[in-house]
Parts: C-alpha cells; sequence; structure tokens
C-alpha cells in the first residue's frame, strides 16, 4: 500500500522535496545542523544531499506546518496538493509562504542559539517549489550567506495551468504588491544566490538561455552591485556536481 504524497518536510536552510510518511530519507540540506528531532537521518538521500554529506555537510529535516507529518488528511483537491490547508489560511489573514517563511527562519534561528551553528555560514537550498522558501528565509534573515534554488518555479505568470506547485506559495496580491520571483529573488544581492534549473507554471523546465532572460531583473540589480560574480543562473545539472559548485 503506497502512502499518500505529502507536502514535504522542510527546514530553514535546506527545504526537502516532496516525499511521503514513509519515506523520510528524501530531506533538506545544509552545511550546518543535524537533524531537528534529533533522530539519525538515512544515507539514502538525493544526490545533492549524499554528496554534501559526504564532503562533511551535516543534514537535517523539520516538518513546517501542514507538511511531512503535519500534513492534513484529504489536502488534497484537484491538482493542489495543498488545497484545503492554503485556503484556510488565507481566511485567517496569514498565507501559507508567510507562516513556512516563519517557520524556516524561527528554526534556523534556533539552531543558531543552542550554539550548533552560526548564521554567517548557512547556505539554503530549497529544492522544487520550496525554492521560494529558500529566498524567503534568505531575505528575512540577512545573515544567510546563500540561497540556491533547483528546479524551482521562475515566475507567477503563467499561460498554463499550475502543475506540480503547491498552492500555498501564491499568496494573495504577492505579484501585483510585491513582485515576481526574479523580482523577491533580487532582494538577495550581494549574497551568493545560485539558480539551478528552473520551471514554468505548468512544470515545464526551462532552458539556461530562457532562464537568464527570467532572471534579467535580478541579474541588473547584482550587476549595479557591482557583484555579478554572486549570481549564477544555471542550468539544472546532476546533484553531485551542483554540491561541489555551492
Amino acid at each position: 500500500m503506497r502512502c499518500r504524497p505529502v507536502i514535504p518536510s522542510a527546514w530553514v536552510c535546506w527545504v526537502a522535496e516532496r516525499f511521503s510518511n514513509r519515506d523520510r530519507s528524501d530531506c533538506a540540506a545544509n552545511r550546518l545542523t543535524g537533524d531537528g528531532t534529533g533522530n539519525s537521518i538515512s544515507q539514502k538521500k538525493t544526490p545533492l544531499v549524499r554528496t554534501l554529506v559526504e564532503s562533511g555537510a551535516t543534514v537535517a529535516c523539520v516538518d513546517l506546518r501542514v507538511t511531512g507529518r503535519y500534513a492534513i488528511p484529504g489536502d488534497t483537491i484537484g491538482k493542489a496538493p495543498d488545497h484545503n490547508s492554503s485556503e484556510w489560511a488565507i481566511w485567517t489573514g496569514r498565507p501559507l509562504l508567510g507562516q513556512w517563511v516563519l517557520d524556516a527562519v524561527v528554526a534556523t534561528k534556533a539552531r543558531q542559539i543552542q550554539g550548533e551553528t552560526g548564521l554567517d555560514n548557512t547556505t539554503v537550498v530549497g529544492l522544487g517549489p520550496a525554492g521560494l522558501i529558500a529566498i524567503g528565509v534568505g531575505i528575512y534573515e540577512q545573515t544567510v550567506a546563500r540561497v540556491v534554488t533547483v528546479g524551482s518555479l521562475a515566475s507567477f505568470r503563467s499561460e498554463t495551468p499550475y502543475l506540480k506547485q503547491w498552492m500555498g506559495l501564491f499568496a494573495p496580491g504577492i505579484l501585483r504588491d510585491a513582485g515576481d520571483i526574479p523580482h523577491l529573488a533580487a532582494l538577495i544581492a550581494p549574497r551568493k544566490l545560485v539558480i539551478a534549473g528552473g520551471v514554468r507554471g505548468d512544470a515545464t523546465p526551462i532552458p539556461v538561455e530562457g532562464l537568464r532572460d527570467a532572471y534579467a531583473d535580478t541579474a541588473s540589480i547584482y550587476r549595479l552591485l557591482g557583484v555579478e560574480g554572486h549570481l549564477d543562473i544555471l542550468a539544472e545539472m546532476p546533484g553531485e556536481e551542483l554540491a561541489k559548485r555551492l
């Protein structure tokens, strides 16, 4: 019997891809901490995480609200895996995107308070839809050194229905009032930002040339600050190769 898919566990500087409650091996990674629950973590992970661990990084998985072990039964409606929880969050005036980013920032600071790590060498990695959460952590926690998104949504704008995206990422009015994803990503400057692959709203991959066009506004801010070398826009690549470039 297969476990139903749930919104992934997510951690501050490491945000996980989607996985089932039965298989918690595909978790997020950072260069610093350990397991947020005190449990040991399986070495059966994505190639990116496995390579980071082998190079001396440690791994942590901490569930954000309505994700992983806190997922709500029956949350999926249609193509939205987090439909009900996202709807309830909007009704209460607290969209899930903001709640997830807050959870992640607090978790990051908690690790620092525990004395396990400082934030000055923290790398936030967002896999898939979680890339926007990673960007949010980088925006609100200025001491985070690097932000990496892997195969993440490149724009809120889409000519086709969204597919394989989390409804909770689309806070009402965010495009109108705050800007598109490349505008938000520009707020990471002058710190290091790596965009490793990207997708359209329907989850189809964007060629690297198109990705550079999509993040043109981000690149212009990095040029304005004289730190062009701190922005890398790359084609999506095997996890082992990406890990070596972080």
